[in-house]
């Protein structure tokens, strides 16, 4: 039958044993890690992201003796994902955006649409 063990003079043997079991240990530990890592990164892309900017209340404005109250129409927004991560991506003047794969975004329509022309919105 073969040895489990090495010889009593082999150190290179024991050594070699050694780092067996100790790279056996790192590979556990390394392995529970990239488990947590993709759990949380799953539990990521079920979040929305909201891409609308908060925009200030309108105030009513006193026209001669009457109060006027302005009418908000609501921004036509959708929610997508993209098929591809994108970095520091301009759409509009001065609006800049990162997107990852997979993730969720919750945008203004015309957002949405300048995505999808470029094919980067799963459908």
């Amino acid at each position: 039958m073969p040895r489990s063990q090495t010889r009593h003079g082999d150190f290179t043997g024991k050594v070699k044993e050694q780092n067996t079991v100790e790279h056996a240990q790192e590979v556990q530990e390394r392995a529970a890690e990239m488990a947590m890592a993709t759990a949380s990164i799953e539990a990521a892309k079920d979040e929305v992201i909201d891409l609308t900017a908060p925009k200030p209340a309108p105030e009513a404005e006193s026209v001669g003796d009457v109060e006027v109250s302005p009418i908000t129409v609501e921004d036509d927004l959708v929610s997508f994902r993209v098929n591809t991560t994108l970095e520091q991506v301009t759409i509009g003047a001065g609006n800049h955006y990162d997107f990852v794969e997979g993730q969720q975004y919750r945008a203004p329509r015309w957002v949405y649409k300048h995505l999808d022309e470029k094919g980067v919105v799963y459908h």
